[in-house]
């Protein structure tokens, strides 16, 4: 499993998948977000329905679906406009841009991101350099605005990142780790990765099954 995303009411969702080939894939809840009702929807995406599609890794939406996002294995990130709000089968490509600092770096080692609230930061992990990298968005979820800002170090206490989501209102940041643990950060000011503080840190009873992409 390389990343897993839901709309707003939970009952869809979303993951990329790699066999037998790279795509994105639907599976139907109900009630919204119970894991015990999830089936197979039939509803998929890949490269040969939109070129862009070719090593999904991590999915994220605007907050009302009308934007879907993915990084690749590579550190390219791409856009999405959905026709239908949170229909992946409406997703018509807007624009790509490659998750890198400056144009010299190479940015093949972001494999997992996430947006606040309103879209005007987005933060991704660095499983090589085991940082967090922060971007600022002049106009909401629209990646064509987005340059990079600033990065914090997280090795003593997390390596090789793969993913990251925070709590809604930013005050609270989790990271999966190299060892299929979850890493919690607490942050004094919401979506200020400068305030974060390492807290503890579990491994899920079944994280040996998790698979490594």
């Amino acid at each position: 499993i390389r990343g897993i995303t839901f709309s707003d009411d939970g009952k869809k969702m979303f993951l990329p998948g790699t066999l037998p080939k790279n795509k994105i894939v639907q599976f139907n809840l109900n009630p919204g977000f119970d894991l015990s009702t999830a089936s197979e929807s039939g509803v998929e995406i890949d490269k040969e329905d939109r070129d862009k599609i070719t090593t999904p890794y991590s999915i994220r939406f605007n907050n009302d679906g009308s934007k879907m996002f993915f990084v690749q294995l590579g550190g390219e990130l791409f856009e999405f406009s959905l026709g239908t709000n949170f229909d992946i089968t409406s997703a018509s490509a807007n624009d790509n841009t490659s998750l890198t600092k400056d144009e010299s770096l190479d940015g093949g080692n972001t494999t997992g991101f996430a947006f606040n609230t309103d879209g005007t930061k987005l933060f991704t992990v660095d499983n090589v350099s085991d940082e967090i990298d922060q971007y600022i968005l002049t106009t909401g979820f629209d990646i064509d605005t987005m340059s990079y800002d600033r990065s914090i170090d997280i090795s003593d206490n997390t390596s090789t990142p793969r993913s990251l989501i925070f709590s809604y209102d930013g005050t609270t940041m989790f990271i999966i780790d190299g060892q299929n643990s979850i890493d919690e950060y607490v942050l004094t000011t919401g979506y200020d990765i400068t305030t974060a503080k390492y807290v503890d840190s579990i491994t899920p009873t079944n994280a040996d099954k998790i698979e490594q992409a």
